[in-house]
């Protein structure tokens, strides 16, 4: 601006000056931006263009920065705007008032608002498998936002009622692209965003058992080989390749022709998904007609030799194939409050086992198979006591066995023994303690007794519970060599020391056994004192043959009959459906002592229950078999094989013309089965459960 020594002051220009809107104009007015420096004061009036000179001038209150604002507020009608005016020095003349005019801001409206904003991207956080739940981290957001509602999509398109946080894919999802949009509001409105994609696939197949080696004769057609049960996954398909196989892409049934001779060719079978694919492979050999494809146990020595000409009986082909068919006994899985999932497929590792043992090497690879997969921490036995031993069991009984079978047991390197020895170990320690004639429960007079994990242990209760105890113990006395190893074991124990080296051989499931237990569980102490200097019902470990004919009498020890009261049942339950007529050995002893017994309420005639306690022998009749130690030719032995015949002899029959289960006051309570051998042939191994009786320890026990 000029100076007011040099020239009179020029008038204020629009140009020079402006208002900044101020928030309220009754709190001290707009705030007035000169564009020059140097003004001493600033004025302002409301003037029109008729009157530039209006009296009235306010002065403004300099606020630095050429900034001033208006002392006082403007009239309440602005007639055409404000003018200005200004002076250089506080006693200096006043500029002209500014011709043009000027209309100042009114009170500032509020803030526009603005639309959240997006800082960072949400994402799906999840492994993208169908059955596991996806998650969505919403991302960072700014701008006040008040809601942010999703919406679930599948390769676009919303998933109707898929509007929370997780999503669980399902089986429609498979091969999909999921994402989730999200929408985020705040005063302003909404803002979308969406996630990036995840590819939905199943979990991809795992493999779960072998599959074995097979001999055909040549000319006999396409021979069927089940390959599903090897593989563990959902939606599988299967391809085959090698020795010209086909396979069902459904099933994975592998038919291998025999129109040519194979000589140990591979055939690799793939099961695959979604989420990938698994191989298992078996080598065919296709042999000249009457060489080969004949399935028998050849008789080879064991450990203890039989006198001569005894012989070992043969276990039929088929027997064995069924046995080969079922899965590995796993007990990662829990059954009946415990982990005890070898309960359906009888005692193929025990009987598989037996067949190894009798020279018969068509079983020899599932054998090793199934017990390197028991020496996996979650898939081996519990080693608890009281329900699970029994299904225990077959596998400890498979561990003796194998141990009995020189071919077998020294190929497996001396860790994997050593982690065995620790199972039997356990098995022993926790059979013993729930066993015991100073278990402290017993001595305490509390019923049902606790086994190692506080579970009921029902030291005399029915004979899958009562035998299976002494029964392992004696599968112990055969595997560490006998009743003197046995005893050593039991009196040295120390609890703290064995649950360490359980953890430290990383057996997870009986680690956790052996760990710390809340009550009612027995402490480390009260174990270490029940087990030293054992005895059961007055038997000791050195008393095994007396200690089998005890329990296998209790397990058959009832008169052959049709039924509940005289074959009328309980509630139309417990009884023969047909063949009553011609019920073998009616009236003889020998029926299975669950065919006529109580339980809490009241009598009980259960067929699942009579077959718990008969495998239970089975199993320890099959160890003392390959052991050797057996007088068969003792009058209580042969009394026992007598009665066991008549127990089998009559479960097989009720079985083949059905039989109406009754257990615990009736249905819709557990184990009251309609129990048919046709119904009952899968799921509890009909053919090779009474087979071994039939086929092997029956001919067995008569060559005494």
């Amino acid at each position: 601006m000029a100076s007011q020594e040099t020239a009179p002051l020029a008038p204020a220009r629009a140009a020079d000056w402006m208002f900044l809107a101020a928030s309220d104009r009754d709190a001290g007015g707009p705030e007035i931006l000169l564009a020059g420096a140097g003004a001493a004061a600033v004025a302002v009036a409301w003037t029109s263009a008729a009157d530039p000179g209006a009296a009235g001038w306010r002065p403004c209150i300099a606020l630095g920065n050429g900034r001033w604002r208006l002392e006082g507020a403007g009239p309440e009608r602005e007639p055409d705007g404000v003018g200005i005016r200004y002076r250089l020095a506080a006693d200096g003349p006043w500029s002209p008032a500014s011709t043009d005019r000027k209309t100042p801001a009114g009170p500032s409206p509020a803030p526009v608002p603005l639309l959240p904003v997006l800082v960072a991207a949400p994402l799906l956080a999840g492994a993208g498998r169908i059955g596991r739940p996806v998650a969505v981290v919403p991302g960072l957001w700014s701008g006040g936002v008040q809601d942010i509602a999703l919406q679930w999509q599948r390769d676009g398109a919303a998933i109707p009622g898929a509007t929370g946080t997780c999503y669980l894919p399902g089986p429609e999802d498979d091969r999909t692209d999921l994402t989730c949009l999200l929408r985020a509001s705040n005063a302003a409105g909404p803002r979308l965003a969406e996630t990036a994609a995840l590819f939905i696939t199943h979990a991809p197949p795992q493999v779960r058992g072998e599959l074995f080696d097979e001999v055909f004769d040549e000319g006999t057609g396409a021979q069927a080989v089940a390959s599903a049960q090897a593989f563990a996954g959902a939606d599988l398909r299967f391809a085959v390749a090698g020795a010209g196989a086909e396979i069902d892409p459904a099933t994975g049934l592998v038919q291998v022709p025999t129109d040519r001779l194979i000589s140990g060719e591979r055939v690799v079978v793939t099961a695959s998904n979604s989420g990938g694919a698994a191989t298992r492979d078996f080598l065919v050999t296709v042999e000249p007609a009457g060489h080969g494809g004949q399935i028998v146990a050849q008789a080879a020595p064991p450990p203890r030799p039989e006198p001569a000409g005894r012989r070992i009986p043969v276990m039929p082909p088929a027997m064995l194939e069924d046995a080969l068919e079922k899965p590995l006994a796993d007990f990662g899985e829990g059954f009946g409050g415990a982990r005890a999932n070898n309960v359906f497929f009888g005692s193929t590792s025990s009987i598989l086992a037996l067949a190894s043992w009798a020279g018969n090497p068509r079983t020899d690879r599932r054998v090793l198979a199934q017990a390197r997969f028991s020496l996996e921490g979650e898939h081996a036995p519990t080693c608890e006591g009281g329900y699970p031993a029994q299904h225990n069991l077959p596998v400890l009984a498979m561990f003796a066995i194998l141990r009995l079978t020189p071919r077998l047991w020294s190929t497996l390197p001396e860790t994997e023994q050593a982690r065995i020895d620790l199972v039997m170990k356990a098995g022993l320690v926790a059979t013993a303690f729930t066993s015991s004639d100073t278990n402290p429960y017993l001595l305490a007079g509390q019923k049902p007794e606790k086994n190692l994990r506080g579970r009921q242990s029902w030291r005399s209760g029915a004979p899958n519970f009562r035998c299976a105890a002494p029964a392992t113990v004696q599968t112990a006395r055969v595997y560490f060599g006998g009743a003197a190893a046995v005893d050593a074991i039991l009196n040295g124990y120390d609890h703290a020391a064995f649950a360490e080296e359980l953890r430290a051989a990383g057996l997870s499931n009986i680690a956790e056994t052996f760990g710390d237990q809340p009550p009612p569980a027995p402490t480390g102490r009260q174990i270490e004192e029940a087990v030293r200097n054992w005895t059961n019902h007055g038997n000791s470990v050195a008393d095994h043959q007396a200690m089998l004919v005890e329990e296998g009498r209790f397990t058959f020890n009832k008169t052959v009959n049709t039924g509940l009261n005289d074959g009328a049942g309980v509630k139309g339950r417990g009884r023969m459906i047909a063949g009553q007529d011609g019920l073998p050995n009616r009236g003889r002893k020998g029926m299975a002592n669950e065919f006529d017994t109580v339980d809490g309420k009241g009598k009980r005639s259960a067929a699942s229950y009579v077959t718990n306690g008969y495998r239970v022998i089975m199993n320890w009749l099959s160890v003392e078999m390959a052991n050797g130690t057996l007088d068969r030719s003792a009058p209580e032995v042969r009394d026992l094989a007598a009665r066991i015949d008549i127990g089998v002899t009559d479960l097989i029959y009720k079985s083949e013309n059905g039989y109406l289960s009754y257990s615990k006051g009736g249905p819709p309570a557990s184990n009251n089965e309609d129990w048919t051998a046709r119904r009952q042939a899968v799921k509890w191994g009909w053919s090779y459960t009474f087979g071994v009786w039939t086929h092997v320890l029956r001919p067995y026990l008569a060559d005494g």
